[in-house]
């Protein structure tokens, strides 16, 4: 919660749109899951605003989409940050689905006095189905948490489908 509570204060005062994902958001939504990082997507006409308040570059990606993001290194014991960027249409490799939709989608969590966006878990099974990651795939399922929406991962196989 360091890690995130660090985050977030330089996020939200640059008026950044920003989401957590991953092993975080699962566990913020009641999975149980032991973080290595904490994954947080932003908006991608934010990251010339949070490459300059950051002091980062983002650079060319390939997981969990091809896109762009940088890896911020743990200070004090924390956890690293990645941070990487969802396009508001569909990226440009046609291998992702359109991020409009995750951002409609994502819930407001309240955990240890932070209030925080958190991205629909079914966005990691999509990016794991994608990939063909079945270790990730199980991991997620192992996590627990909220049962996928169905009708939100079906919506999101069909974008990539469509791509």
């Amino acid at each position: 919660m360091r890690t995130l509570e660090r985050m977030q204060t330089p996020l939200d005062r640059a008026s950044v749109r920003w989401a957590v994902v991953g092993s975080v958001g699962r566990l913020l939504l009641g999975g149980e899951d032991t973080p290595r990082d904490l994954d947080i997507v932003v908006w991608d006409a934010d990251v010339e605003r949070l490459e300059a308040l950051l002091a980062v570059r983002f650079e060319p990606r390939d997981r969990p989409f091809p896109g762009r993001g940088v890896v911020i290194p743990a200070p004090d014991g924390g956890i690293a940050v990645e941070l990487f960027a969802a396009s508001q249409g569909a990226q440009a490799s046609g291998a992702a689905p359109s991020d409009t939709e995750m951002w409609d989608h994502c819930r407001r969590v309240d955990a240890g006095g932070l209030s925080v966006m958190v991205a629909p878990p079914e966005d990691a099974l999509v990016s794991a189905l994608i990939a063909g990651d079945w270790d990730r795939i199980a991991r997620i399922a192992a996590a627990g948490g909220p049962p996928p929406r169905i009708d939100y991962l079906r919506s999101r196989l069909r974008a990539v489908a469509a791509a």
